[in-house]
């Protein structure tokens, strides 16, 4: 069975930091390098470096390279000396309700306020804060006592969003090691940047037009419509943050031939003419 599975991401890497209320605990986390700010002054550049940022990582041992993985042996049991502890029975709810901060509040914490703490910037997201929704019943943390392996994270409008992965294997026709590469190959399917556009559904814009207008979207001629109609596009996306759909354009022997007209999901909203070697003259208000 091939062990070497391990997950790597660039310009980070896996670190851990500790608990205050419980100092025995490692929480993983991942230390993101940021490139310097570069700034222009009298024309020459100068560049500031800027601290690393912390971020949630819920990738376990697997993206630690000090870590040797066993698949069969299976994942470090985290919380087995803490549910251990405990009397039977006993829920992060009943807990909390007791006022007692487990380790998995904390543990929780220290993720959702991602170096926060550390950084000095004032957070809500504290383990007395935790333990409180999970009081009130307003948040929960999944620690299946059969799953002592599962590092703790907590479900709840006040905290950050999860996804949910199912893994299982069969003795029939899979393996744990085919299990694991199918859904880290999943995995890197959602890190792959997200094109907003296919997303989008509508139908492009149309433009069509009269063989008048030809000479300006034709290259060959000259013309440079193809151009604008993009730049527009880019120009939009960058100051206003909204994305236009690809603009169709077309030229259309129905149309008269300075004629153009604006379809949008096939249905035309617009027209109007060109008039070529036409001057617009505007009237500032006081010529009569």
């Amino acid at each position: 069975m091939n062990n070497n599975i391990k997950i790597t991401y660039p310009s980070s890497e896996k670190v851990y930091m500790n608990g205050v209320i419980h100092p025995e605990l490692k929480v993983g986390m991942r230390r993101v390098t940021l490139t310097p700010t570069v700034t222009v002054e009298n024309g020459e550049k100068h560049f500031k470096e800027n601290d690393p940022v912390y971020i949630y990582d819920t990738s376990g041992p697997y993206s630690d390279p000090n870590v040797d993985i066993d698949l069969e042996k299976g994942l470090p049991k985290l919380r087995q000396p803490w549910i251990a502890k405990r009397k039977e029975g006993e829920t992060q709810m009943a807990l909390a309700k007791r006022g007692v901060i487990t380790e998995e509040m904390e543990y929780v914490a220290i993720r959702e306020n991602m170096n926060c703490r550390e950084l000095g910037i004032e957070t809500h997201i504290t383990p007395e804060f935790v333990r409180q929704k999970v009081a009130e019943g307003r948040a929960v943390i999944p620690s299946n006592i059969n799953h002592p392996e599962a590092e703790p994270m907590i479900i709840g409008t006040d905290f950050l969003v999860k996804i949910n992965t199912n893994i299982g294997n069969s003795h029939l026709n899979s393996s744990i090691e085919e299990e694991v590469e199918k859904e880290e190959t999943e995995a890197q399917e959602i890190r792959k940047p997200e094109n907003v556009v296919s997303l989008l559904n509508v139908d492009p814009i149309e433009l069509e037009f009269g063989y008048g207008i030809i000479p300006l979207a034709d290259v060959n001629q000259g013309g440079d419509l193809l151009d604008r109609v993009v730049m527009i596009r880019r120009q939009i996306a960058l100051e206003l943050g909204a994305v236009v759909p690809i603009i169709r354009l077309r030229d259309n022997i129905q149309l008269n031939p300075n004629q153009y007209i604006i379809k949008i999901k096939g249905i035309q909203v617009s027209e109007g003419e060109i008039l070529f070697d036409h001057y617009m003259a505007m009237n500032p208000g006081y010529v009569e």
